[in-house]
């Protein structure tokens, strides 16, 4: 759960910049894409170079365990988050 300041973005640019390859791409997850999409220390020009992995999720068990987790996570609620364990 990291927000990208511009010491990260920085950084980025420096690798960036450093290749010498016309074919340069930055690659993130998803989840950072999405953090990085609107993020005012990112570049405009940056957008076209940027690409994400997109997050899948399967399961290979058996269909039962599936539709168990599904309900979970459809009916989970917040305030479960943060339990003592006893």
């Amino acid at each position: 759960h990291h927000d990208f300041g511009k010491s990260d973005i920085r950084r980025i640019k420096s690798v960036f910049e450093s290749m010498s390859s016309s074919d340069k791409y930055i690659l993130t997850t998803e989840k950072d894409a999405a953090r990085l999409s609107d993020n005012p220390y990112i570049p405009e020009e940056w957008k076209a170079y940027m690409y994400y992995l997109p997050i899948t999720i399967e399961f290979c068990l058996e269909k039962r365990f599936d539709d168990d987790i599904r309900k979970h996570i459809t009916t989970f609620h917040r305030e479960h988050i943060l339990r003592q364990i006893k």
